[in-house]
């Protein structure tokens, strides 16, 4: 819904398990298979209210804020043909008003208490996540019980809502990778309601009647068909007592149908493929594993990241023979375990004998051993990432959402403990019985033959939290630590300066080639493979199969975000320093880097929005760094050499570019003595870097650039480059006018008039000289009206008034999200970095909530008028 990216992200982060539901088989169950569908029974934190609902609390005094997700047992699996993708209308609708509450009152009340709400629907559970700091719990339940028991679902906004849907499934079309998923699903779960697209398609949403989905809610939206599970820094008791006060106060309803026509085949070694017009070749192959009740789950889910490794150093450089970016997770069921295994082609490689190689090597390793030392890395990367995980605590709930769903209570509370207790004898076991020869479907997706693929330091601060340290060493390097009081995670975030800016002419990308090949440095045993192996994670590039992953990709610098437990923070310092300081620059690397890029620039082109902002940029800024992709292009991607990136790290690696921020509850001393021995020796370059741009005028008149790109859904985006803007308290205000100006656009274009699914606006600032912009994406049919709403909003800003009551909702939806983003530590080390490094100085993410909401509506009265009366407007539009 509302925060739709971040829900993305989250689900993403819980990939080994997006869909649950109760699978059975037809036929050919194997010995080896023996499903048990009963939910299990609520553990100790665990009871039920009169009324049916299920309740389970989870206390967790790390950070002050309380999590709320409650599971309702209905999805698209529920569906028939004719209602595919009501279950996610409904979910819509209850953001649209309440009995009690408007959709707007719904909004305005979560951003007065600083909270997060959010849904998501899947194959057989529709989820909803309350988000809130501990004092505003009461008012934040009162919200989500309200739209869980009394949504309106008003005819009013039927076809507002439906044309939102529409949109979010257009944009689903524009996506290269979604005919993939899609098709997977559809062949994998032949026969059942399973293999439909949650969201459903454009010809059954516009055939729902308000009846239909009236009946729908009130049959499925009672107590006792939900879940609800609550963790955070509660007292129990006070949190039960609450809950009975809201929750409690509904009555039991009716038990809802099953669909009991959800009988699977078992796979029969198929594989099926389908052309589509753009992105890149794949294979994925599915094949089934022990359902979460049952003992093997453990060892099972255990050797799936083993799996996932073996395939990794099978298909890896010489070896690889067009198979690419392979890898594997598994979907958790009540009955089974889904294994799925992807892969990226390159343009010459037969799928089928694609699919049989990598067969043969799932084969190969069922038939292998493992041993206790790849047990142990395996159990501490299962300790490792629930750790982290549970900092995260919004996205860490998404991630249990499915054994929630489902009742498998175990395995979501007692995974890590259950997985501790695994032996070599064990996992070699369930190795053997579910990784030897299995029974699959495989799907492959192919571009048309016509068509043809590219080849390859300062006092220290205080507050009631922290201590916050900086210092700058003599080669110029800056290091920023912030001490905590309490946590197992030692987090660093490497900022390398001015990406773009120092890319020589003609070698775009070259920032981001370089950090993927210290990503990969160590053929044998790569960067990466070091980390993990103590139980590290770390960031080099963001994931291009992960939609809206690129959220920390810019222009202005690149980044290595790295965690790591304490105990190993020494080790982690030391893998990561020595493979930037020596990366490894052979032509079997390259050629790897090479590859790999190519199938990130694939899975970004064509989209309408990426494009609208290259247009932008380029004619708002001509000649600017901000012009440049990020990824290059393939062109230029096969043209970098050995020497180039030997040049370039020389400049970009340097000492005084970096800034490594770093947030610990270690002793500041020995994290020091680590990075001095590491990174505090190194030269400084002392040749010439590249001169800063140099920024035009403002725009003197009203331009549109238009371009046809053939997409389902099209791209609007309208904006303008400000006077130069000197004073911070300046660029604060005109940054909050424009989050105003994102609301009230979005009412106009998304919630009242239903033209759109994603846009936004805002007020960024590039040497201190302000870019206003604003984009939607929205259907070709809709581009004039929305540029008509977004041309008389924005010609009214001269004008510009705001309440009171407006600007503090604003502010307290901008904390909400600060506080949400700054929740795990990893993150406050990159906003510590990025800070330092956009020269607002490392405090600022400590000081800039009491600098809003010292904003009164004269202060952004007053910069409208100074800086958005008369200018001129540069519009784009891609079709």
């Amino acid at each position: 819904m509302r925060f739709f990216v971040l829900l993305v992200i989250a689900l993403a982060l819980s990939c080994a398990a997006q869909n649950t539901g109760e699978v059975a088989m037809k036929k050919n169950v194997p010995d080896t298979a023996k499903a048990s569908f009963e939910p299990q029974a609520l553990p100790e934190n665990g009871f039920v209210l009169d009324n049916g609902l299920k309740v389970v609390l989870t206390e967790q005094h790390s950070y002050p804020m309380i999590c709320s997700v409650v599971v309702v047992n209905v999805g698209s699996a529920n569906e028939s043909s004719k209602l595919n993708g009501i279950s996610h209308m409904v979910e819509h609708y209850a953001f649209n008003g309440t009995k009690t509450r408007t959709e707007e009152q719904i909004y305005a009340e979560i951003d007065k208490i600083s909270g997060y709400n959010n849904a998501s629907t899947g194959k057989n559970y529709t989820s909803y996540i309350m988000l809130a700091p501990k004092e505003n719990i009461g008012a934040a339940l009162d919200v989500q019980t309200d739209m869980l028991f009394n949504s309106a679902i008003p005819e009013s906004k039927l076809e507002r809502e439906k044309g939102v849907v529409i949109e979010e499934i257009k944009k689903d079309l524009a996506s290269p990778g979604n005919k993939k998923e899609e098709f997977f699903d559809e062949k994998f779960f032949a026969g059942t309601s399973f293999s439909r697209p949650v969201i459903g398609t454009p010809e059954v949403i516009n055939s729902i009647t308000v009846k239909e989905l009236s009946d729908y809610y009130h049959e499925y939206y009672v107590p006792n068909n939900m879940t609800l599970w609550v963790t955070g820094d509660f007292d129990k008791k006070e949190m039960t007592k609450k809950i009975k006060k809201y929750f409690g106060a509904y009555p039991l309803g009716a038990q809802p149908k099953e669909n009991k026509k959800n009988k699977l085949d078992y796979p029969e070694n198929k594989m099926f493929t389908a052309e589509v017009e753009d992105g890149s070749e794949s294979v994925d192959i599915g094949f089934f594993g022990p359902g979460p009740f049952e003992e093997d789950y453990y060892a099972f889910s255990t050797a799936v990241p083993l799996l996932n490794k073996h395939l990794a150093d099978t298909f890896s450089g010489a070896n690889a023979e067009g198979i690419s970016g392979i890898n594997c997770g598994y979907s958790v069921y009540r009955g089974v375990s889904i294994v799925r295994i992807s892969a990226s082609l390159s343009a010459a490689t037969d799928a089928k004998s694609a699919v049989n190689r990598v067969m043969r090597a799932v084969n190969a390793f069922g038939s292998g051993e493992i041993t206790p030392a790849q047990l142990q890395q395996a159990k501490l990367k299962v300790k490792a990432e629930e750790v982290y995980a549970k900092e995260k605590i919004h996205y860490y709930v998404f991630g249990k959402v499915p054994y929630i769903a489902v009742g498998a209570w175990d395995a979501m509370q007692n995974y890590v403990k259950k997985t501790d207790m695994l032996t070599t004898a064990d996992v070699n076991a369930v190795t053997k019985k579910y990784f030897y020869k299995p029974k699959y479907t495989a799907t492959a997706v192919t571009l048309p033959v016509k068509k043809t693929t590219f080849i390859k330091t300062d006092p220290d601060l205080k507050t009631d939290s922290a201590v916050f340290h900086k210092t700058t060493f003599e080669n110029g390097l800056t290091i920023i630590y912030k001490k905590v009081h309490a946590s197992d995670i030692f987090s660093m975030h490497v900022l390398v300066k001015n990406r773009s800016v120092n890319e020589p002419v003609g070698k775009d990308g070259i920032a981001d080639f370089l950090n993927r090949a210290v990503a990969k440095t160590g053929v044998a045993d790569s960067t990466e493979a070091k980390l993990e192996a103590i139980g590290a994670e770390a960031q080099f590039v963001d994931n291009p199969y992960i939609p809206f992953d690129d959220y920390y990709t810019t222009n202005g610098f690149s980044f290595i975000r790295l965690q790591a437990l304490n105990d190993y923070f020494e080790d982690a310092i030391s893998i990561t320093a020595r493979a930037m300081k020596s990366p490894d620059f052979s032509e079997q690397q390259l050629n790897t880097v090479r590859d790999e890029m190519k199938q990130a620039f694939m899975m970004g082109a064509g989209s309408p929005v990426k494009k609208a902002g290259r247009l932008f940029i380029s004619t708002l800024l001509p000649g600017s760094h901000l012009n440049k992709p990020v990824l290059g292009t393939p062109e230029i991607v096969d043209s970098i050499t050995a020497e180039d990136l030997k040049n370039f790290h020389q400049n970009y690696f340097s000492p005084d570019n970096i800034v490594i921020s770093i947030v610990s509850s270690m002793d500041k001393q020995e994290v020091f003595d680590r990075i001095v021995r590491e990174f505090g020796y190194e030269r400084r370059y002392e040749g010439a870097r590249p001169a800063a741009y140099v920024m035009p005028e403002s725009p003197v008149e009203d331009k549109t650039v238009k371009e046809t790109l053939g997409k389902p859904q099209s791209c609007v985006k309208i904006g303008t480059l400000l006077a130069e803007v000197k004073d911070p308290s300046e660029q604060l205000s005109l940054t909050m006018l424009g989050n105003v100006l994102s609301s009230r656009l979005t009412d106009k274009v998304r919630v009242k008039k239903g033209l759109t699914y994603s846009m936004g606006a805002g007020i960024s600032f590039e040497q201190d000289r302000g870019i206003l912009a604003v984009t939607v994406g929205t259907g070709k049919q809709n581009i004039d009206e929305v540029a008509k709403i977004i041309t008389e909003e924005l010609g009214g800003l001269k004008d510009f008034t705001v309440t009171k009551e407006e600007l503090e909702r604003e502010v307290n939806s901008v904390a909400g999200r600060l506080f949400m983003r700054n929740i795990s530590s990893l993150n406050q080390a990159y906003y510590l970095g990025i800070n330092e490094f956009e020269g607002k100085g490392y405090m600022w993410g400590e000081e800039v909530i009491g600098k809003m909401k010292k904003l009164t509506p004269e202060k952004l009265q007053a910069v409208a008028k100074k800086y958005l009366a008369g200018n001129k407007y540069l519009t784009v539009v891609v079709e």
